[in-house]
């Protein structure tokens, strides 16, 4: 068991050593790249990701609309 701690803590001390650096030109690593540069698309545009092309998607059915009479205030709340 102590092994695995020595080990663990070397290669977390290893990590911070690599992900560190003072050149400004050097950023170092991203962990997930694809969330930090998020590609954005506009609202009526063609979106490739989807069968239909659509952007706007329709909500998922249960959806509560938030503007209907029959739902007090309270149940509106987030």
């Amino acid at each position: 068991m102590k092994i695995a701690f020595k080990y663990f803590l070397a290669a977390g001390v290893g990590a911070v050593i690599v992900s560190c650096s003072n050149d400004a030109s050097k950023p170092g690593y991203e962990y997930m790249p694809d969330m930090y540069n998020a590609v954005g698309y506009e609202a009526n545009s063609a979106n490739p990701n989807f069968a239909d092309s659509m952007t706007e998607r329709q909500p998922v059915a249960g959806t509560i609309a938030r503007a209907d009479d029959i739902y007090s205030a309270i149940d509106r709340m987030p």
